[in-house]
């Protein structure tokens, strides 16, 4: 199942919302495929044209630092350099687009998230697999109503 037939599905009312969140845990311990994201439906996600543009000027390699994936690349992650003194910890989980971001935008997903799926999508910079950092556990966790969940 791929996140385009559930929006089918959804969009052609086969299957209520809820279904989709109910099924979630399960697709979590069968899916084996490596996920993928587009430019097109990171487009869709945007909230407006000028998180769009935002997201595109935060798409290069230098605005970036600890980027990385999970194993089977259905979370990635990364630091943005923001205008404070701390880099934005910003996060994405393919499988649903949930993601978290620590800026204090009120957009949502924030141009740093933007930005972040818009360099997977391009393939601007490699997400390698790494050990999932313990605030990506931490905020997967709290999705999944589990302690520090791990993917």
């Amino acid at each position: 199942m791929t996140i385009t037939a559930c929006s089918t599905w959804i969009a052609r009312g086969d299957i209520e919302l809820s279904s989709v969140l109910d099924i979630l845990p399960l697709l979590d311990s069968i899916w084996d495929c490596d996920v993928a994201i587009d430019l097109k439906a990171v487009e869709q996600l945007a909230t407006d044209q000028s998180s769009l543009k935002a997201a595109a000027g935060l798409a290069k390699p230098g605005k970036w630092s600890g980027v990385g994936a999970s194993g089977d690349g259905a979370l990635i992650w990364g630091e943005c350099a923001g205008s404070g003194a701390n880099p934005y910890r910003v996060m994405a989980d393919l499988r649903d687009l949930g993601n978290k971001c620590t800026c204090p935008s009120r957009k949502f997903p924030c141009k740093h998230v933007l930005g972040l799926l818009w360099l997977d999508a391009e393939q601007v910079v490699p997400f390698p697999p790494a050990d999932t950092p313990a605030w990506v556990s931490d905020w997967l966790g709290r999705r999944r109503g589990t302690p520090a969940a791990k993917p």
